[in-house]
C-alpha cells in the first residue's frame, strides 16, 4: 500500500507510451533514411531503378508519419520533426529520378543504334571505347 502513495497522480489526459507507435516510428525513421540515402547514389549507380526504390520507401515513411501525426500521441512531436527530413528525402529523390530519367532517354537512341552498328564510339569519350575482345584485338586477356 506504501507504493500506491508514491506514484504520480494519473490524470484522464495522460496518454500512456505504445510500443506500436514508437516500432512504427522506428520503421519510418529507417525508411526515411534509406530514401535519402537511396535518391543521391541512383545518380552513381542504380539510375531509374534505385531511384524509384527511395521514392516509394520515401512515400511509405511519410504515409507512417502522418498517421502517427494524426494519432497525437506521444510519439506525434517526434514524428513532426522526421516529417521535415522525409520531405526532404523524398524532394532530392524525386530530383535524382528525374534527372534518371531524363539520362535515360536521351542516351537511349544512341545505344540502341550502337547494338545495330555495333560502333560504340559515340556513347564513350574520344579514346575510351571498350575493346570487345575478339580476335582481332591483340590486348585481349585470352590472347
Amino acid at each position: 500500500m506504501a507504493d500506491e502513495n508514491n506514484l504520480p497522480p494519473h490524470t484522464p489526459n495522460q496518454q500512456q507510451f505504445n510500443y506500436d507507435d514508437a516500432r512504427e516510428l522506428r520503421s519510418a525513421q529507417n525508411l526515411v533514411i534509406a530514401a535519402s540515402i537511396t535518391g543521391p547514389v541512383s545518380m552513381i549507380i542504380g539510375g531509374v531503378f534505385l531511384g524509384v526504390i527511395g521514392l516509394v520507401c520515401g512515400i511509405l515513411a511519410f504515409r507512417k508519419i502522418r498517421k502517427l501525426i494524426r494519432n497525437n500521441g506521444p510519439m506525434a512531436l517526434m514524428a513532426k520533426r522526421l516529417q521535415t527530413a522525409c520531405i526532404v528525402a523524398l524532394v532530392v529523390t524525386a530530383i535524382a529520378l528525374v534527372l534518371n530519367i531524363i539520362y535515360v532517354v536521351s542516351v537511349y537512341p544512341l545505344m540502341i543504334e550502337a547494338l545495330e552498328t555495333g560502333d560504340y564510339s559515340k556513347l564513350f569519350p574520344e579514346g575510351t571505347v571498350p575493346s570487345t575482345g575478339g580476335s582481332n584485338s591483340g590486348n585481349s586477356t585470352w590472347g
